[in-house]
């Protein structure tokens, strides 16, 4: 997973592929480090995800709870529009700003 990229009180988390299990202690660790350094604002770069399983799926939320708890803005970016169709029947998009690949 690549270090979350820091810009003026703005950490960029990019997960390296799918956000599954094996893999969703490693992101889960940097996004609350992120949310512990005072950050602002969190943002998951989704350009390499395509999928996830029901495990990645808690890590994204608990990370958006983590952020809020914080006083951060958590929001994800480069979506797929497949998986931003899924967070929108699921409503999450209700409780945090997602934007598609453009």
């Amino acid at each position: 997973m690549a270090r979350p990229k820091k810009t003026a009180g703005k950490n960029i988390v990019k997960p390296d592929k799918d956000i599954i299990a094996s893999k969703a202690d490693k992101l889960r660790d940097r996004l609350l480090k992120s949310a512990k350094q005072g950050t602002k604002e969190i943002v998951m770069n989704f350009a390499d995800v395509k999928s996830f399983d029901p495990v990645g799926l808690s890590t994204i939320i608990a990370a958006c709870n983590t952020a809020e708890n914080a006083g951060a803005k958590f929001s994800l970016i480069n979506v797929s529009e497949e998986l931003h169709q899924f967070f929108n029947t699921l409503r999450l998009n209700r409780e945090f700003e997602i934007s598609m690949v453009e």
